[in-house]
């Protein structure tokens, strides 16, 4: 999944795709992190809230996030 890059201290990027209702999360480190069943309305209040970090806290107690494992190196696409 595509990540835009936020301004914030304790939240790097933020995904989502709307077709699968799935949340993606990055934060320092490299640790992602996904929630499934997010609406687009709260997708779109993650991203444009103040703070990142306090929207974040409040997403955990509303969804599951998982962590994921994200390949640093991907192989090449095979023409």
């Amino acid at each position: 999944m595509e990540r835009t890059p936020v301004q914030s201290s304790t939240v790097l990027s933020i995904g989502y795709d709307p077709a699968t209702q799935v949340l993606e999360v990055e934060l320092p480190g490299g640790r992602v992190y996904q929630a499934t069943d997010v609406s687009q309305e709260h997708a779109d209040g993650f991203v444009a809230a103040e703070s990142k970090g306090r929207y974040f806290a409040q997403l955990k107690r509303a969804y599951t996030f998982t962590r994921v494992v994200v390949d640093a190196n991907p192989a090449p696409a095979v023409a």
